[in-house]
């Protein structure tokens, strides 16, 4: 049985509606109407959870669930390496560009310091709301903004490094 049917099953054997059960969890009932439909699967702490609400060991609760289980066994929600590599990635081409066209580290840095403010914000927004929510997983909006805005904080680095090098080659 998938764990979205499991849920579904116990929840109506308690006679709880997907509300009284998003209360016990402190979450939305949009959250509990995924999980029965197997749209999204819930985080580890709230398997944790239910298991203890509905009365039965976690083994009892997912091992059923092939989908569930490799999600458990083998997690591919990466996203902080994702967000390094493609920021570094971003940061040398922004820097070539920068350099290619003449424009200097402190005019970079002053022309991009307001995008990076507006990034941290959002992000900061966007991480305040999914704990609200006690969602767990990462969204590509907060993956792209993270990588952008830590791209545009390395740039002048890669600068610098790219200048360096250049002018050790022209001094050899």
């Amino acid at each position: 049985m998938q764990i979205g049917q499991q849920i579904k099953t116990q929840r109506e054997l308690k006679h709880w509606s997907q509300q009284d059960l998003a209360n016990r969890l402190s979450i939305s009932h949009q959250s509990i109407s995924k999980w029965e439909q197997g749209t999204a699967l819930p985080s580890f702490s709230n398997v944790v959870l239910l298991s203890d609400l509905f009365g039965l060991s976690i083994d009892e609760f997912v091992r059923q669930d092939t989908h569930m289980m490799n999600k458990l066994a083998h997690p591919t929600d990466r996203p902080f390496s994702l967000v390094l590599l493609l920021s570094f990635g971003c940061a040398i081409v922004v820097s070539l560009i920068s350099l290619s066209l003449g424009i200097g580290e402190t005019t970079f840095v002053n022309d991009t310091q307001s995008f990076i403010l507006i990034g941290v914000i959002v992000l900061l927004f966007l991480v305040y709301s999914q704990q609200r929510q006690n969602k767990s997983h990462h969204t590509w909006l907060m993956v792209g903004i993270a990588t952008i805005t830590l791209a545009l904080l390395l740039v002048p680095q890669v600068d610098s490094f790219f200048l360096g090098f250049y002018s050790g080659l022209l001094h050899q």
